[in-house]
Order: C-alpha cells, then sequence, then structure tokens
C-alpha cells in the first residue's frame, strides 16, 4: 500500500495530544483506496463490531460525547461505502481505541463524464 498521512481537523485541535487519533489514506495494489480512521476512545468490542453499524445501534458503547447521539453516523458511513461498492471495518487500534477503515475501488471515468473541461 502507498501511504499518504492525512491527519484530521479533530487530531489538530489546540490541546490535543495528534496521537490520540487521526487517519491515513493509501492506495491498495488491487485497485482499491483505504481510508483508516483512528479513535482513541474506548474501542468496540468484538462481539459488537457487526451491530454497530446498523441503524440507532449503540449497543452502550459511547465515545468522546458521553453517550449522546441517535446511533445513525456509522450506518450512514457504512450505508454510503456501501453504494460505492465498498467495505467497512472497524478493528483495534493499536494502543488503544478503535480503527475504522474503509476500502473503495478505484473507478476511472473520464472528465467529459464529470462535467469538467
Amino acid at each position: 500500500m502507498v501511504e499518504l498521512q492525512v491527519h484530521l481537523p479533530a487530531a489538530r485541535s489546540p490541546g490535543r495530544d495528534p496521537r490520540l487519533g487521526g487517519g491515513q489514506v493509501g492506495a491498495l495494489d488491487d485497485g482499491r483506496v483505504r481510508f483508516e480512521v483512528d479513535d482513541s476512545g474506548p474501542g468496540v468490542p468484538e462481539d459488537r463490531r457487526t451491530r454497530i453499524f446498523d441503524r440507532f445501534a449503540r449497543d452502550g458503547v459511547s465515545g468522546g460525547r458521553g453517550g449522546r447521539g441517535v446511533g445513525l453516523g456509522l450506518a450512514i458511513v457504512a450505508q454510503h461505502v456501501r453504494w460505492h461498492g465498498g467495505t467497512v471495518t472497524v478493528l483495534d487500534r493499536p494502543g488503544g481505541g478503535a480503527r475504522f477503515v474503509v476500502d473503495l475501488p478505484v473507478v476511472r471515468s473520464s472528465s467529459a463524464a464529470l462535467g469538467l473541461p
């Protein structure tokens, strides 16, 4: 994988330790692009890793928002990724927390098809 480091805005917030979260983007050899987003929260237990992508699933797993939210964010991500022919998974983040991985196929299109000059 060819890696390109991308630091998400939250990781650059004043006073925030950049080791607590962040992400990277890379091109895989099989024609996919991978986005990895690290979260420094409590992580996601293995038995909940598929359910957290369901609508309204909260499963008692709370992040840095104190358990607020209705459980739609990850469901929306998963739906959009599927619409584009990709996959989204959650893994353990080295050092603790969760790592969310989105793999998308690279689709080549002409600039004319995109309405560009």
